[in-house]
């Protein structure tokens, strides 16, 4: 196959519903070739980690948005240790509830304060390890997810 006529491929977890199905779609529709893993499709990011991290090698962007306890953070980590030098983009759907700024002050029970605590520790590693890939070739993104409330 041609170099040049050989689509972009994007591979996205969580893509049944929600953000990562308007991702899905809309990469879809722009001529990417999208590959969705969800747990509703059998694809449950905890106990196949190391299976995606594998198939990566074979796409030009990642988007990681399934949220299920450390396992954004524990891909991510993974994906840097391996491909760091690969011309490769990765989306991680984030969310401002791990920021000051995005705490819902009436959710406090213990299982939000325990998914704010690792969103957290997830956006504080993207912007550390932004600044020591800053010259190689993997391209990471911190996507806040906001909730619109229309007017």
């Amino acid at each position: 196959m041609n170099q040049e006529n050989k689509k972009p491929r994007a591979l996205i977890t969580g893509h049944t519903r929600g953000i990562g199905r308007a991702i899905h779609d809309r990469l879809t529709s722009e001529g990417y070739e999208c590959v969705g893993l969800s747990k509703s499709t059998g694809d449950d990011v905890l106990e196949k980690e190391d299976a995606i991290v594998d198939m990566i090698n074979d796409f030009d962007y990642v988007v990681l948005n399934a949220y299920a306890q450390h396992s954004q953070l524990n891909m991510l980590k993974k994906i840097v240790d391996r491909y760091y030098d690969k011309a490769l983009g990765v989306a991680v759907i984030t969310s401002t509830s791990g920021t000051p700024e995005g705490a819902d002050e009436d959710m406090q029970d213990e299982e939000y304060i325990e998914y704010k605590r690792i969103k957290r520790e997830l956006i504080q590693y993207i912007g550390q390890i932004q600044q020591i890939l800053v010259d190689k070739k993997l391209n990471i993104y911190d996507v806040c997810q906001t909730q619109c409330t229309p007017t």
